[in-house]
């Protein structure tokens, strides 16, 4: 997965705020692309220490394992959400 594989996604948290990260996972072998929004927030005592997140392997396997359950979309399906995503 293009961005993934390249670079590690990492959160701060640093208070009880939440952080809102958002991205695009490209795959062109398999021609896919997905918007991804992760929100984070500290649960729990504030300990006033920050925290550090690494997804980045995670999302890797989520989306591995949502790859390996589909298949590459028909021209006539790939239009066809095309124009239901346009509508929105």
């Amino acid at each position: 997965m293009e961005g993934l594989s390249k670079n590690n996604l990492r959160i701060l948290l640093m208070d009880s705020n939440p952080v809102v990260n958002d991205f695009d996972i490209k795959d062109p072998s398999r021609d896919i692309e997905v918007a991804v929004r992760i929100e984070t927030r500290w649960l729990g005592e504030d300990t006033g220490k920050t925290i550090l997140l690494n997804l980045s392997d995670h999302i890797l396997q989520l989306a591995n394992q949502m790859t390996l359950k589909t298949r590459k979309l028909t021209d006539i399906e790939r239009e066809t959400l095309g124009q239901l995503v346009s509508n929105f």
